[in-house]
């Protein structure tokens, strides 16, 4: 009797903290937050205009049961200094009033490569 043949799992998507610890590998390495209506490097606590940033990656993570788990990650680039960072966020009901005013805002460079 032939043995049947079960399919491997599925390759596991990385996770948010995998995701971000692979763009800090890839010189990502300033952390960026939103504060008002502002772009907050976490560091310094300089805060800029989402106007002064671009959108190098984006990534989208959904909770597979909980949709407080939804979050992006994004890898920016600041266009005055040249710095680039990492900005995670929420997204869908788990975003804040703030993040849904100030993402839109960023340049987005990947539609370049797209295109």
């Amino acid at each position: 009797m032939p043995q049947r043949s079960h399919p491997s799992p599925p390759p596991q998507e990385p996770t948010v903290a995998e995701t971000v610890a692979a763009l800090r590998r890839s010189g990502f390495t300033k952390s960026y937050g939103v504060h008002g209506n502002q772009v907050r490097d976490e560091e310094t606590r300089e805060l800029l205009p989402p106007t002064d940033f671009a959108i190098e990656e984006f990534y989208r993570f959904e909770g597979d049961s909980d949709p407080a788990d939804e979050a992006i990650v994004m890898a920016l680039e600041n266009l005055g200094s040249r710095a680039h960072g990492i900005l995670v966020a929420g997204y869908g009901p788990t975003a804040s009033a703030e993040e849904n005013a100030v993402l839109p805002q960023f340049l987005d460079r990947r539609a370049r490569a797209r295109g």
